[in-house]
């Protein structure tokens, strides 16, 4: 996927799509339900772990705050999603 399409997808998935949201909260909630656990604090930032694949993201938690665009992208890059993985699995919970 091009960086153009993917700013695409993040403006869609930030301007008023209800399939996903820009919180911690969010991405925590579609982490846990793939099988991530919290291995490890510090701080703000959690160390989320999938016990059976071995992928790890951090998601600096901060309660209400927006995240931007490229932390979403570097998280879900972490666990090993795209956006329309998330927007999926959103779409589910």
């Amino acid at each position: 996927m091009t960086w153009q399409r993917m700013q695409k997808f993040l403006r869609l998935l930030f301007n008023g799509a209800k399939a996903a949201t820009r919180d911690a909260d969010e991405i925590i909630r579609v982490l846990k339900s793939l099988g991530f656990e919290k291995v490890d604090q510090s701080g703000s930032h959690q160390k989320w772990k999938h016990p059976l694949t071995g992928r790890q993201t951090i998601v600096a938690y901060h309660s209400g705050d927006i995240i931007r665009p490229k932390t979403f992208k570097r998280i879900l890059e972490g666990a090993g999603l795209t956006v329309d993985d998330f927007i999926r699995i959103k779409m589910k919970l």
